[in-house]
């Protein structure tokens, strides 16, 4: 069942990512809606769960975007595994430092990526207009995260599915 859940989750972000439009003074960000559900299984699920929403996640945005090359996929694996890792230390359960952690992995990711598209030309943006649409998608994904939480809690809640925590609260 916690497949499912993870499949209605991507799902429904990718439908809500690509409908609403971008917002203009963030630099043209989008609302990052997918990452935030890799980040919600990072923090709150198995091993096993954020590696494959990590994947799936990155497969999803690489084919939302009109240049596809394969560069979002490695780099939700590698930033969903080191959530994975850092869960540890973080405070999980607190919204502020969902809010955070989801802004600031949200803000590395688009800054990565859109690096890595405008050195090789495959984007005509320049480098101070990669910087804005970052900052302005981490902006985003400070809000977005926590909503990603809050549905994927209820989701997982309403399936019966067990998460992280409530493994570890013998729940």
């Amino acid at each position: 069942m916690g497949a499912v859940v993870l499949v209605v989750l991507l799902l429904l972000a990718c439908a809500a990512q690509s409908a609403f439009p971008a917002v203009g003074f963030l630099g043209g960000a989008k609302w990052p809606l997918v990452p935030a559900v890799a980040l919600y299984y990072s923090l709150r699920h198995s091993f096993g769960y954020a590696v494959g929403a990590s994947i799936l996640a990155g497969a999803a945005v690489d084919g939302l975007s009109l240049v596809s090359c394969g560069v979002p996929v490695v780099l939700y694996v590698v930033t969903g595994l080191a959530v994975w890792y850092a869960r540890e230390w973080l405070n999980t359960e607190s919204p502020g430092m969902v809010c955070v952690a989801g802004g600031a992995v949200i803000l590395c990711l688009t800054l990565l990526s859109g690096w890595w598209l405008a050195r090789r030309g495959l984007v005509g943006m320049q480098p101070a207009a990669v910087f804005g649409k970052a900052v302005g998608t981490g902006l985003l994904g400070c809000v977005a995260t926590p909503l990603a939480v809050l549905a994927g809690g209820w989701l997982d809640r309403a399936a019966g599915v067990k998460t992280w925590r409530s493994d570890a609260a013998g729940l």
